[in-house]
């Protein structure tokens, strides 16, 4: 049975922000390489860290892959041009170039699963979204506190 998210704009709901915030930021459901690594953590801190659950894990982590694989067939294109000469001699469109729109349109769509739409990011009236920003801010501020670098600092 899933669990029920906790509301953020009550006691309770403060206080499992606050329990998840000093857990720090949440963890891949798969195992992911350095460069995965990093683009799995924007895709969690682009997102209300308290708002994540199991399947937004999934789906950042399968997002985050993407993004690597969108990454590395630009840089294949950039080496190599959009025209390559097949087997036979024939200039022929670099296979790259279909790899990147199919990774393009698979990255749109998690994106958009995940709520990170430019559309979908201030979903709710202003009372609500100021509430959220200010759910997000104190969940952000414990998870440095707790973490205790602070890698914002020119220090």
């Amino acid at each position: 049975m899933a669990t029920r998210r906790q509301r953020f704009d009550t006691a309770a709901g403060s206080i499992e922000s606050a329990k998840n915030a000093m857990k720090g930021l949440p963890k891949p459901t798969e195992k992911l390489d350095a460069a995965e690594l990093v683009q799995f953590r924007r895709v969690v801190s682009s997102k209300c860290i308290a708002d994540l659950n199991e399947t937004d894990l999934a789906l950042a982590t399968h997002l985050a892959k993407l993004l690597v694989l969108q990454d590395m067939a630009v840089e294949a294109i950039k080496r190599d041009g959009h025209l390559v000469p097949d087997q036979h001699g024939r200039t022929v469109s670099n296979p790259a170039v279909r790899n990147l729109d199919s990774f393009s349109k698979s990255v749109a769509t998690l994106t958009r699963l995940l709520g990170l739409g430019a559309g979908q990011r201030h979903v709710g009236s202003d009372s609500q979204q100021k509430l959220r920003n200010k759910a997000d801010r104190l969940t952000r501020e414990a998870l440095v506190s707790a973490s205790g670098d602070d890698e914002d600092s020119l220090i």
